[in-house]
């Protein structure tokens, strides 16, 4: 999809399997975060995936995703799948009321190396929770995570909520 030429993937809308969530597995491998970036100009969330899917990220920055409505301006994971981000860098990212970088509701989320920096609400937003990433009903395995500059009312980086279990280790706050 990008050659060494042309780094930015610049998006008119979500990742998705057209109209709807990607309900398959997704494997997106880059370059590296500084070099491979994933922009999505702030015309909706970057990625959508539902129903058990599977979702690998690695090597790349996902900025400027905005989730139109309440859930996951990057990220919105949602189902019993397991995802994974390594040495990713999500970013500049909103959303209305829950996580504004990356919003997991469900199945398992491991992040590895990741960092989640400059995400929020959304100018229609009165009340957030996790502007950073927003968790609930998950498992979470967060390690090597650098998470700064995020807002939101409550967990401006990270909120959890009802995690079936979290693991934090070698973090910056």
């Amino acid at each position: 999809l990008l050659d060494e030429n042309d780094n930015v993937l610049e998006l008119a809308g979500p990742v998705t399997n057209g109209e709807d969530p990607l309900d398959g597995e997704l494997t997106i491998t880059g370059g590296g975060a500084r070099t491979t970036i994933i922009d999505g100009q702030a015309n909706d969330r970057i990625y959508e995936i539902q129903n058990g899917t599977a979702f690998t990220i690695s090597g790349v920055t996902n900025r400027n995703g905005d989730a139109q409505g309440n859930k996951g301006g990057g990220v919105d994971h949602r189902g019993s799948g397991v995802a994974n981000l390594t040495d990713v860098t999500v970013s500049g990212n909103t959303a209305k009321d829950y996580g504004g970088g990356i919003y997991q509701s469900g199945g398992t989320v491991s992040l590895t190396g990741v960092t989640v920096a400059d995400n929020g609400k959304t100018a229609t937003s009165t009340f957030m929770f996790g502007g950073g990433i927003y968790a609930t009903g998950a498992t979470a395995t967060l390690d090597t995570l650098v998470v700064t500059g995020n807002q939101a009312q409550v967990g401006g980086g990270i909120a959890l909520a009802s995690c079936v279990q979290a693991d934090l280790a070698a973090s910056l706050l």
